[in-house]
């Protein structure tokens, strides 16, 4: 993934940037000029994967990749929990960035 292209336009009374992202379908996104680069950077805005997805990609099981990410910060999860006559279940969605920390910290 390359980095980001940033391009700046006047538009009436403000400066905006704006941010092209090379892997997102969306071309642009949209901010004010004051804001800091690194704070600019939302997780939100980041390509979400489903864990078939990463087990697909990375070759493995979805029960590794789940365990990989269950735990893991920024990665969203929603479900319900177990109860005694219903078996419990989680979704994840996996944020671009938490994928590729986690890679880089596995591979060592």
């Amino acid at each position: 993934m390359g980095k980001p292209e940033i391009e700046k336009r006047e538009s009436g009374n403000e400066s905006v940037r704006l941010i092209s992202f090379e892997s997102r379908s969306r071309a642009r996104a949209r901010m004010n000029e004051g804001d800091d680069a690194d704070s600019s950077h939302s997780v939100a805005l980041e390509r979400h994967f489903t864990v078939p997805e990463v087990a697909r990609r990375w070759g493995m099981s979805e029960k590794a990749v789940r365990r990989f990410f269950a735990n893991e910060p920024g990665v969203l999860k929603w479900g319900s929990p177990e109860t005694r006559k219903k078996r419990g279940y989680c979704n994840l969605r996996i944020p671009e960035s938490v994928l590729i920390r986690v890679h880089q910290r596995r591979a060592g």
